[in-house]
């Protein structure tokens, strides 16, 4: 639990994008429009054009890349209703 009584997010979502990608800036879009009817996720961007940086033992030549509590799920485009099945697996496990 935090220190203000809510439990951390289950899942922790990256999103590893450059500037001049059009994809980038498309799932990007989606993204965040799914993170925002979400409680138990958590968002973050990581423009590397913009000198951010990636944490260690995470990199990423091709973009956009999506990473889920700390491993690499896609590259590129992807089915927005086979990533929810995947996020509700992930949160079902986590709260069993």
């Amino acid at each position: 639990m935090t220190e203000r009584g809510k439990r951390s997010p289950a899942v922790k979502i990256k999103l590893i994008v450059r500037d001049d990608c059009i994809v980038c800036k498309e799932v990007q879009r989606e993204l965040e429009r799914y993170v925002s009817l979400r409680e138990s996720i958590s968002f973050q961007l990581l423009d590397l054009d913009r000198g951010e940086k990636l944490p260690n033992g995470e990199s990423s030549i091709i973009t956009p890349s999506v990473w889920v509590n700390g491993k690499l799920w896609y590259l590129g485009r992807f089915n927005i209703d086979r990533f929810d099945e995947r996020i509700n697996r992930l949160i079902n496990t986590e709260s069993a």
